[in-house]
């Protein structure tokens, strides 16, 4: 394999170790797209797939109200948020976005009670 080739498998791999749990034996959401965001769903957990770190506070509709935990994958630490009926409202720090190499897409997960 050329050493381009190997190298984006690499990087693809990576990727995969943090984020694949939102793929792999999951299965798309009912609320797909809704808002531009693609959406995967496993038992109590909803991810939303980011074509790159998402800035500022976002809205977005979760498939039930009850929402415990959202959090980046790959962070330490759960995101600070807020939910209203089903609503959920987040923004990402400085210290989550570290964990997200620039132009890479990235998940967040959010865990129903």
């Amino acid at each position: 394999i050329p050493e381009l080739e190997a190298e984006q498998l690499r990087i693809l791999g990576k990727w995969l170790e943090i984020n694949g749990e939102a793929i792999f034996d999951s299965e798309t959401s009912p609320l797909n797209k809704e808002g531009g965001i693609f959406r995967t769903r496993r038992g109590n957990f909803l991810y939303l797939f980011y074509p790159a770190l998402p800035q500022g506070e976002q809205v977005v509709k979760a498939e039930r109200s009850g929402i415990k935990e959202v959090r980046l994958l790959g962070a330490e630490r759960p995101v600070r948020f807020r939910e209203n009926n089903g609503v959920v409202e987040f923004g990402l720090s400085a210290s989550e976005a570290d964990r997200v190499q620039a132009g890479q897409a990235c998940v967040v997960r959010l865990e129903n009670a």
